[in-house]
């Protein structure tokens, strides 16, 4: 946990720094004392350096709208950080205001040990809740995200409903809404399935998040999001195409090379050949190229018979053998079947058929 302090008075810094780094290093382990900043300008060079989980900073008196305006600004460029006051005596008037700006306490002057440790244990606690509700998010975004880019182009579309839903049902203010979309297209662009486009997604993204800002609508906001997933899943896909292209190319370049050198060939082999399962190279064979496997397969090895008729003398049954066929008149049924010619008259009167 990053704390810092923002306090004109050195000597109070070097207090808070005595009990943030010894007093309470046993019981509280997970501290990182920051420094102490006596502006607040030094506060946003600090924070840009490293984001303070927790901020205490003292309210010094006739400065409180100074102070007010700083404090909006600070939680507007970060939200996550815990903003503690600190005041001399009450005043209403600041008090009034400092919750609407985003301050979570306001605390007299001294803070004892038990007070504070008491806001850094309290402070801890709410960070695990967070991170714990954020990683729940992330985890259904993944869902979501998962069975968009999965399936096709309407399923993208009806999966963005169900999470739009979702998320409707969840937030009630347009802020957070383009936060949660703002999150779902992050982790989108960092899945599996998108990491290798993530230069050309990036691009996308960073469009969305400034498209965002400046939806005033819950249906500006959707219009965006659904823009974003549909671009993501053309991008995803028509990579999953690319590499699935050159996967069969590969494939029939294996059968091809196997056939002609005469070596044992089966599914299993050209799979293993291409890292992919026999299932899914066979099923993603006959999408792509409109037959199976196995057809293929012995479409290339009669071309690997046809070419051995017109080049050699060999004899049909050593053809066959040679073109991985171990019965030779099984061979010649299919050969006539697949040319209309018998494996002789075909070494007579050439490819076409009388």
């Amino acid at each position: 946990m990053n704390i810092l302090l923002l306090a004109s008075n050195p000597l109070e810094g070097d207090a808070y720094k005595h009990i943030f780094c010894n007093i309470l290093r046993e019981t509280h382990p997970y501290i990182n004392y920051i420094g102490q900043t006596f502006t607040q300008d030094q506060v946003f060079q600090m924070a840009e350096r490293a984001v303070p989980d927790l901020l205490f900073m003292e309210v010094v008196p006739d400065e409180e709208i100074q102070q007010l305006k700083f404090i909006q600004q600070f939680k507007t460029q970060f939200p996550a950080t815990s903003c503690i006051a600190l005041m001399l005596y009450s005043n209403d008037y600041f008090l009034r205001f400092a919750y609407r700006c985003g301050i979570k306490d306001c605390y007299l002057k001294p803070l004892c040990i038990s007070e504070i440790s008491q806001i850094i244990t309290q402070t801890h606690e709410q960070m695990n809740n967070l991170r714990q509700q954020k990683l729940s998010v992330t985890q259904k975004h993944q869902t979501f995200i998962f069975q968009i880019l999965a399936g096709t182009a309407e399923d993208a579309q009806r999966i963005l409903n169900h999470f739009w839903q979702s998320a409707l049902s969840q937030e009630n203010t347009l802020a957070d809404l383009r936060l949660t979309c703002v999150e779902f297209a992050t982790t989108m662009i960092t899945s599996e399935k998108t990491k290798s486009q993530f230069p050309t997604l990036i691009l996308v993204y960073n469009q969305l998040v400034k498209n965002l800002t400046g939806c005033s609508t819950k249906e500006d906001i959707y219009d965006q999001i659904s823009l974003f997933v549909s671009t993501c899943w053309e991008v995803a896909n028509r990579s999953s195409f690319d590499a699935t292209r050159e996967h069969i190319q590969k494939a029939k370049e294996i059968i091809q090379q196997y056939v002609y050198k005469e070596k044992s060939i089966s599914l299993e082999i050209v799979a293993n050949e291409i890292y992919m399962s026999p299932f899914y190279l066979s099923r993603i064979f006959k999408k792509t190229q409109g037959v199976n496997f196995v057809d293929y397969l012995q479409d290339c090895r009669l071309d690997y018979a046809k070419l051995l008729l017109k080049t050699t003398d060999e004899t049909v049954s050593t053809i066959s053998m040679r073109c991985g066929y171990n019965e030779s008149n099984s061979f010649r049924r299919l050969f006539r079947k697949k040319v209309g010619l018998s494996p002789m008259e075909y070494r007579k009167k050439g490819d076409t058929p009388s």
